[in-house]
């Protein structure tokens, strides 16, 4: 059935190549046949941020507590970081999960790791400017995470895991830094690096890709809609 309403459209949009791709493979559609959009972002576009090397590091996560989405590798990776000037700030709703948020709690004991809890849309650009970086560490593909663009969108670097619609938006060494799935010892090497490494930082933020407006993808849906197909 998927096969088929896919056959009958006559444009199909995707937010990622991977997802193209996924799509493929599945014998859906052929990747090439796919138009790639990425998300729309309302809201200002922050210069990028410096990095103060007298400062700490302040490492957000933000997004669903569930394992999928790789919490606990990077409250693991804190573990490695004991004694550097960095801290983390995990933002997400505890109570969808409460096993894992539990076992996150107890990996976390004596670490420099706070849980914040949910947060209401309207409060996400106060989260965002409580950062200096983001790590998005799934252990699935994911797609193209929202977080990474409103990240970039606050000037601010991301850490991700080298892994589907992630690895596509970030170009390792130049616009973030990547690291290998479920590795928590990687993933520490790099956050430490940001730490001790500011002009490393700075590039990564001057770095960061174009970030689509909302405008522009409203735009471009209007052109494939009125398109002659």
């Amino acid at each position: 059935r998927h096969r088929a309403d896919l056959a009958a459209a006559h444009v199909v949009v995707s937010p990622s190549r991977f997802l193209a791709g996924q799509f493929e493979r599945a014998g859906f559609r052929p990747a090439a046949d796919c138009e790639i959009l990425l998300y729309g972002y309302p809201g200002a576009l922050h210069p990028p941020r410096r990095r103060d090397p007298a400062a700490k590091l302040r490492v957000g996560f933000v997004g669903g507590i569930y394992a999928s989405k790789g919490v606990l590798v990077l409250v693991r990776a804190f573990r490695h970081l004991r004694g550097e000037p960095v801290g983390l700030t995990v933002h997400g709703h505890l109570d969808w999960f409460p096993d894992y948020a539990a076992e996150l709690r107890r990996e976390a004991a004596g670490l420099d790791v706070t849980f914040a809890g949910g947060f209401a849309r309207e409060d996400a650009e106060r989260v965002l400017s409580g950062l200096d970086l983001l790590v998005v560490p799934s252990i699935w593909y994911e797609n193209m995470p929202i977080t990474i663009y409103e990240a970039r969108r606050h000037g601010i670097p991301v850490v991700v895991t080298d892994l589907g619609g992630m690895a596509e938006a970030v170009e390792h060494g130049v616009s973030g830094l990547t690291f290998p799935r479920g590795d928590d010892v990687a993933l520490a090497e790099r956050i430490r690096a940001l730490v001790h490494d500011s002009a490393l930082y700075d590039r990564l933020a001057q770095n960061r890709p174009p970030v689509v407006t909302l405008e522009e993808v409203v735009n471009r849906l209007e052109r494939l809609y009125s398109s002659p197909r």
